[in-house]
């Protein structure tokens, strides 16, 4: 039987109480997980592991309204399958309702 996939998303891995909370839900299910972080921008202060890490830049802070959000979500999900070969069985979105990003 395959593990679990889970794919973790948050807007930026900037260094701050959000990545940490990342890094320590990484480390904590280790390999237990199939496991996929979506950043909108790239990082390389993160100590997540950067073979799990993948920038997918739509999520990337904005002012800009999105124009079509059915077409964004589309495309993360197809994303995501190729990343992991498989839909994941775990989407895990940080404040994704703050109202911070379009």
């Amino acid at each position: 039987m395959s593990k679990l996939s889970v794919v973790v998303i948050h807007y930026h891995l900037r260094p701050g109480g959000v990545t940490r909370v990342i890094e320590r839900a990484v480390e904590s299910l280790n390999d237990k997980v199939d496991l996929l972080v979506l950043s909108g921008e790239a990082t390389d202060s993160s100590k997540i592991h950067s073979s799990i890490i993948r920038t997918f830049q739509p999520l990337a802070y904005s002012n800009h309204a999105v124009q079509d959000a059915d077409k964004v979500v589309a495309e993360l999900r197809a994303f995501v399958r190729d990343q992991l070969g498989r839909d994941p069985d775990i989407w895990h979105i940080h404040n994704h309702a703050l109202g911070k990003n379009s």
